[in-house]
C-alpha cells in the first residue's frame, strides 16, 4: 500500500487516482488550506498578466478574467479555466522552466504581472525575472499549515507492516512528515518502503538513503511519476 502526503483534496485525488488503476494507496492529510483575505487594492493597478504557481492560489475575480494566465502544470491550468479564466498559458510543470519562457514571450513595457501565491513557495519566480526588467508583484493570499501530530489510525496502519511505500511531493511535506513519525518512535518503518517524488524536489543525501528504493520522475509531472508507480507495482506483484 502507497501513501499519499499532501493536503487532503489532493492527497485524496492523488489516491484515488492509484486506485483505479490497480494500485493501493491511502491520502495522508500534512498540510491544511487556510486562506488569506485579499486587500481591494491588491486588483486596483492594472496588470498585464497572472501568474498561478498552485491551483490553491486561484481567485475569482470579474476584473482578472480577461487577463493572460500563466499557470505551472496542467492541474492548476484546470482550475484556472474552472474558475472562468479563458486565455490560459502551461508552458511548463515547473516554476523554473516557466519562468524561462515568461522571460522570452513578454514584454516587460507592457505592464506588471500579478502572481498569486502561498506563503511558501518553492521557486521565487519575482526574483528571478527581475534582470529581465520584468516587473511580478507577488501576493500571497494562503497558507498551507503541518497537522500537529498523525492520527492514531495511521500510526497503527504503520505497525502492521502493510505499507510498502510513500508518495512525496514536496520537501516541506517530507520534513514534516519524517518529524511527526520520529515523535510517535515509528520512522524506522520508513526502512522497508519506496519513495516515489520528483527528481527536482532538493532532498538531501540522508533524507532518502535510508528508503528500501527511490523512483523518481525527471519531468516533475505527476502522470510521469504516476507511470513509475504502476510500472514498479506491476514488476513486485508479477508472479514468479
Amino acid at each position: 500500500m502507497i501513501v499519499v502526503i499532501r493536503d487532503i483534496d489532493d492527497a485524496t485525488y492523488n489516491a484515488e487516482y492509484l486506485q483505479s488503476s490497480g494500485v493501493p494507496a491511502i491520502p495522508l492529510a500534512i498540510l491544511s488550506f487556510s486562506a488569506l483575505e485579499l486587500k481591494n487594492e491588491v486588483f486596483d493597478k492594472s496588470y498585464q498578466a497572472l501568474i498561478y504557481t498552485s491551483k490553491h492560489a486561484i481567485v475569482e475575480n470579474n476584473s482578472l478574467y480577461s487577463l493572460p494566465v500563466w499557470c505551472v502544470g496542467n492541474a492548476t491550468g484546470a482550475a484556472a479555466k474552472k474558475a472562468g479564466y479563458k486565455n490560459i498559458l502551461v508552458p511548463s510543470d515547473n516554476a523554473r522552466s516557466m519562468a524561462d519562457v515568461m522571460v522570452h514571450k513578454i514584454k516587460a513595457d507592457d505592464g506588471p504581472l500579478l502572481w498569486l501565491s502561498g506563503a511558501d513557495i518553492a521557486f521565487d519566480i519575482a526574483s528571478y525575472v527581475s534582470s529581465s526588467k520584468l516587473q511580478v508583484k507577488r501576493v500571497i493570499n494562503y497558507q498551507m499549515k503541518p497537522i500537529s501530530q498523525l492520527p492514531d489510525w495511521f500510526v497503527d496502519l504503520v505497525r502492521t507492516g502493510t505499507i510498502t511505500g510513500i508518495l512525496v511531493l514536496s520537501k516541506r511535506s517530507f520534513d514534516c512528515f519524517s518529524s511527526l513519525m520520529i515523535s510517535k518512535n515509528i520512522w524506522d518503518y520508513h526502512k522497508k518502503w519506496y519513495l516515489f517524488t520528483f527528481d527536482k524536489i532538493p532532498f538531501g543525501t540522508t533524507d532518502t538513503s535510508s528508503f528500501l528504493g527511490c523512483i523518481k520522475s525527471q519531468t516533475s509531472n505527476i502522470d510521469d511519476l504516476f507511470k513509475h508507480i504502476k510500472d514498479w507495482y506491476s514488476i513486485i506483484n508479477k508472479p514468479r
